[in-house]
């Protein structure tokens, strides 16, 4: 079904919607699983999604794009999806500048500004709206390309300098996209107030970010006992939480009070096929580096031991009763099923609430309670550890699983020169990719010992 199918249909029964769907592809002779983002048309009152045409702009734009990854995909058609479904919503609030709509060809550069204003208006970010901006752009061209509209975006390029290996080169990006058709961008003024994001528990005191670390896993064996072995990986390895749930018992490789290491592996289809979309279960780390290469080091503090011990006890009690769907998760909700990415983010919000209520009257409070955190913050923790360490930055990089040091650069910015960085940036370049997770076990064993007097 296309849009014009689509518009045959009254407007309050359809919407337009993004899922995730597993593709077969053979591959050098082999057949090969892989996630892909498609763009449907949904009937409301029967629940079936139809295709639609708009689900190539993803494929041919964005999917055969190497640096584009599941997540990259998935951000591209929501923005379409948006777009799509505030036109919906303009021609059904009689909107004379939409209610001309009846095809594709009827969609101009003047709805795409339209619709860049009202998300100016909600009060979104400057970088979100010019993403959405982006994203347009790029879909009328698109379209243009294909013959299914005759529109012809006017852009306006500015040119931009950059410096790359100390050397300063220009480039043109486009200027505010769909600005000269009326769009407004967020100022000072439009953005809405928002909480900062907490990056670490410690405010650069490794003490105080131990025992606050400490203290939310203790509590979390108390209140949501299933994630805290989660938490442990998180704080104590900067797991992401895609990459928590979909972890095996194969996954683990330790040598039990002496040191652990996980193995990141993409085991969805075994673990989430009851799941339709499993964006929030993918292991963001297999988008960049190979399979059989992922892993990473994990503090192994007394604490760690302790709960991993507790949890591996609780799977055996449950596999025993025969309440486990599949017998290898790890991570289990109440059905029995492996924990789905959103249960485990729910389990971590109602841990996160009773920590910041058990803080009323700490010096702490207000850092916990006045910031944006999620269970992302966990792997900002442990970079701060690593900072601790005296980890340079591209042993960070590194001990991060990191290819490049641009998702650290939050946390280590101040603790480094831009010298440094710029060091670290060539260092990586060179470094083999085994190399990505893993951490000396002597160093994590002085770490812990000598400055935590964690001794085992």
């Amino acid at each position: 079904m296309n849009i014009e199918l689509a518009m045959n249909l009254p407007l309050t029964d359809i919407e337009f919607v993004q899922r995730e769907v597993t593709l077969n592809e053979i591959l050098r002779g082999t057949m090969m699983d892989f996630q892909s983002i498609h763009i449907g048309v949904k009937n409301k009152k029967t629940g079936t999604i139809y295709p639609c045409i708009f689900t190539s702009f993803i494929k041919e734009i964005y999917e055969n794009d190497i640096s584009s990854n599941i997540n990259t995909l998935a951000k591209v058609a929501g923005n379409v999806v948006a777009f799509l479904n505030f036109i919906i919503d303009r021609i059904q609030e009689h909107d004379e500048l939409f209610v001309g709509i009846k095809a594709v060809k009827d969609i101009k550069a003047v709805h795409a500004a339209k619709f860049i204003c009202y998300k100016t208006a909600q009060g979104l970010q400057r970088r979100t709206v010019r993403g959405y901006g982006g994203t347009l752009l790029s879909f009328f061209q698109w379209l243009k390309d294909k013959g299914y509209s005759d529109e012809e975006v006017v852009i306006r390029w500015v040119e931009r300098a950059r410096t790359v290996d100390r050397k300063k080169e220009f480039y043109k990006t486009p200027l505010a996209p769909f600005k000269q058709y009326g769009a407004n961008y967020p100022t000072k003024k439009t953005l809405k107030p928002t909480k900062e994001k907490l990056k670490d528990f410690g405010d650069e005191d490794d003490d105080e970010r131990r025992k606050m670390t400490e203290y939310l896993i203790n509590l979390s064996r108390d209140i949501a006992p299933e994630i805290a072995l989660g938490l442990c990986l998180q704080f104590y390895g900067g797991l992401r939480k895609g990459e928590v749930v979909n972890l095996t018992k194969a996954e683990f490789n330790i040598e039990y009070r002496r040191s652990m290491e996980v193995m990141i592996r993409d085991n969805r289809a075994l673990l989430f096929s009851r799941l339709i979309d499993t964006k929030k279960e993918n292991p963001k780390r297999l988008s960049y580096l190979n399979t059989d290469l992922a892993r990473q080091t994990i503090f192994d503090t007394n604490l760690v031991w302790d709960v991993y011990d507790e949890h591996f006890r609780n799977l055996d009690r449950l596999r025993g009763e025969g309440r486990l769907a599949v017998t290898t998760a790890v991570f289990i909700d109440n059905n029995g099923n492996p924990m789905s990415a959103k249960v485990y983010e729910k389990r971590f919000m109602k841990v996160k609430k009773a920590f910041i209520r058990s803080l009323r009257g700490h010096k702490n409070y207000d850092l916990f309670n006045g910031h944006v955190w999620n269970t992302h913050i966990g792997r900002g923790v442990f970079t701060n550890f690593l900072v601790s360490m005296n980890f340079l930055p591209a042993q960070i990089a590194i001990a991060r699983g990191d290819r490049n040091l641009n998702s650290a650069l939050d946390y280590i910015d101040k603790a480094f020169t831009k010298k440094q960085i710029r060091e670290a940036v060539n260092e990586l370049k060179s470094v083999k990719t085994g190399k990505f997770g893993y951490i000396d076990i002597a160093d994590v064993k002085q770490f812990v010992e000598t400055k935590w007097g964690d001794t085992k």
